[in-house]
């Protein structure tokens, strides 16, 4: 991990309250896995005073490029999305522990997003279809079909995706949990990847552990200093342990994890 001055190349929109943004960091870009997150100082003042928690949603090592889906929730993104194209943001990172791509071993896999929580997993997509070793169901679920829009020709091509709404305005009408339990039996896959809203991911754990099928969650915790320094991120798993999401994950098996 390593302090990094990361030249904007191009802030991508996607809808009224989403971006992609891409950056000049060819450390990164080269050593990031899916499931890693970058530090981001959103201004060089101190309001606000921490740094700003983004997975990364892409990587071109080629390039030198890393790309991290924004949603615009609170003051740091809104400072974020005005920075513009040539200017420097201040990063740390690659930090924590991603997926491993190896725990899918070759067979079927599902991976269950809710919101901008899909970002990690547009990456591991992208990996496994650099592998052409897996097929994927890339289930994800947002409030409406407007949101689903910011989505749209993200997707790689090797990639089934199924889509669910809340109001029932594009695809399965409910939770995408709901579509994860009414399709699992018939996927049948060999491991399940998901991040989004906590509740989502507890009840997808559910899921996968009654159809006895290993799950690896991507906790979304807030993150002070992203290096393990302030446990402000500590979450409890089974075993009793303590552990910081920022160091020992965020990427954890679901049984693990005390919910």
């Amino acid at each position: 991990m390593r302090e990094y001055e990361a030249g904007i190349i191009r802030t991508e929109r996607r809808g009224s309250a989403v971006f992609i943004m891409h950056l000049s960091c060819g450390e990164i870009a080269r050593t990031v896995t899916p499931g890693q997150f970058v530090q981001v100082r959103v201004c060089d003042g101190t309001d606000p005073f921490l740094r700003r928690t983004f997975s990364v949603y892409g990587s071109d090592p080629e390039r030198g490029q890393i790309k991290l889906m924004v949603e615009i929730v609170g003051r740091g993104t809104e400072l974020l999305s005005s920075v513009n194209r040539g200017e420097c943001l201040n990063i740390i990172g690659p930090l924590g522990k991603g997926f491993h791509l190896d725990h899918a071993g070759s067979g079927s896999c599902i991976l269950v997003a809710g919101g901008v929580g899909a970002a990690p997993l547009f990456f591991l997509s992208d990996s496994m279809a650099d592998r052409q070793k897996n097929q994927a169901v890339f289930m994800i679920g947002a409030r409406t079909a407007e949101i689903h829009r910011a989505f749209e020709g993200l997707f790689n091509e090797h990639v089934t995706v199924v889509k669910a709404t809340d109001d029932g305005s594009l695809g399965y009408h409910g939770f995408v949990t709901g579509l994860l339990e009414e399709q699992v039996g018939s996927i049948n896959p060999e491991v399940i990847y998901t991040c989004g809203p906590h509740p989502m991911m507890k009840a997808v754990a559910a899921v996968a552990h009654k159809a006895g099928i290993r799950c690896f969650i991507s906790l979304e915790q807030r993150m002070a200093c992203g290096i393990g320094a302030c446990y402000g991120c500590a979450v409890p798993l089974t075993d009793g342990r303590m552990v910081r999401s920022c160091v020992e994950g965020p990427v954890f098996d679901a049984d693990e994890v005390k919910w």
